[in-house]
């Protein structure tokens, strides 16, 4: 698996050379390695360079002391049995590079960053089928508020704005699977419009907030359009003049697909609704229309995160626009309960995640992951540093790094 050789990759470069750790610690971290025995042995490195350990600040081209890897080894196994010294010294032995850690650390980052979106975005589904199933919204806006944060935090890592940006058409083909919806949410949309026809009056609030995209069925969209259009010449509604609207716009055409029937506009709007009950069920649609397209875009989201062709930036891009149509829904929402319009909020990060970096590290993240050489300290190219003989490549890597 290419991902887990990047990471056995990182960790043979930093073993090799120690001096490896300043152009990957700030940008890389722990949780960013899937398997937990390598992220274990990260940390300890993080943390001995920190504490200045033997062998932490020896400079390219210096010998690195045994100790530099026994002692990590050491300290990994009281959380991860798994590493051994001698699968440590197979990531040193396995590493093609130690001068490309900062490159091998990227393929980390990426796969990091998929794999995080699919998680979250994964949640944020579950939680969407749930609220449906229990006709609640909590936990669909809680994890609608996780997975924004998490995308702009993984933005930041990557040293990109977290900016939505539309998908190119090849990728918006395929359509995303919402929730299921059950009969009952079709027969409480029946209801909102018959309330509507006998009371149009409940028109005045509603249509501000509640769009004909918040019905699950074409036809009740196609209904309340009607409605709206009526309301809005301030014509008489009642289930004749719908039904003529809905004529004049072509909806019970041949051309506008089986379905709407004049039969059916007139018992739909025929109904019975209470007048009075309208802006609650109102209400309840636009609620029951946020869980739905979180659902849908969570779906999506996570088929975009499989794409492992797709650079972060662009995934990161993709995916926030795709929640911008929840957003909007979850606005229209606070709305119609007389609440001041605002986007869902953003808990706080819990678990490792994802850290963030401030904005202005965004330029130094981003080159930090650069596979160019930069000069060292010395003002030497690393490219040019004689490796560390204590620990060095296998002979064969050796000879062909070394020919003409």
């Amino acid at each position: 698996m290419p991902l887990i050789r990047a990471e056995q990759a990182v960790l043979g470069a930093v073993l090799l050379e120690p001096r490896q750790l300043e152009s990957l610690d700030g940008w890389l971290r722990p949780a960013h390695f899937h398997h937990h025995d390598h992220a274990t042995l990260y940390e300890v490195l993080l943390n001995a360079r920190a504490q200045q350990r033997p062998g932490a600040l020896t400079a390219p081209g210096e010998p690195v002391p045994l100790e530099w890897v026994t002692d990590a080894v050491t300290r990994a196994r009281r959380t991860a049995p798994g590493v051994t010294t001698a699968r440590v010294f197979g990531f040193v032995s396995s590493c093609p590079h130690p001068r490309h850690a900062p490159l091998y650390g990227r393929m980390v980052l990426e796969g990091a960053i998929h794999r995080k979106v699919t998680e979250h975005a994964t949640r944020l589904h579950q939680a969407a089928l749930s609220d449906t199933a229990n006709a609640d919204h909590r936990d669909t806006g809680h994890h609608l508020g996780v997975l924004t944060g998490a995308l702009k935090d993984l933005a930041k890592v990557w040293g990109t704005d977290p900016r939505p940006t539309p998908p190119p058409a090849e990728l918006t083909a395929r359509p995303a699977t919402p929730p299921p919806t059950g009969p009952e949410q079709l027969a409480d949309e029946e209801w909102l419009l018959a309330c509507l026809t006998a009371d149009p009056t409940g028109l005045d609030g509603i249509e501000n907030w509640l769009v004909p995209e918040d019905f699950v069925e074409v036809d009740h969209q196609r209904i309340y359009r009607c409605l709206t259009a009526l309301h809005h010449r301030g014509e008489p509604i009642d289930q004749l003049t719908v039904l003529w609207e809905a004529q004049r716009r072509g909806y019970l055409s041949d051309d506008a697909g089986p379905g709407l029937t004049g039969d059916r506009v007139l018992r739909v709007c025929a109904a019975g609704g209470v007048a009075t009950s309208a802006a609650y069920h109102g209400r309840q649609q636009v609620r029951t229309a946020f869980v739905r397209n979180a659902g849908r875009a969570a779906g999506w989201i996570r088929h975009l995160a499989t794409e492992h062709a797709l650079p972060p930036g662009q995934l990161i891009g993709y995916s926030l626009h795709t929640l911008l149509p929840v957003e909007e829904t979850f606005r229209r929402w606070r709305t119609a309960g007389g609440e001041p319009p605002g986007r869902p909020p953003t808990p706080p990060r819990v678990g490792p995640g994802a850290p963030g970096l401030p904005g202005s590290d965004l330029t130094a993240a981003a080159r930090a992951r650069s596979p160019r050489p930069h000069p060292d300290a010395t003002g030497s190219s690393p490219e040019t540093s004689a490796p560390p003989p204590s620990l060095t490549a296998p002979e064969h890597r050796s000879r062909r790094t070394a020919a003409p």
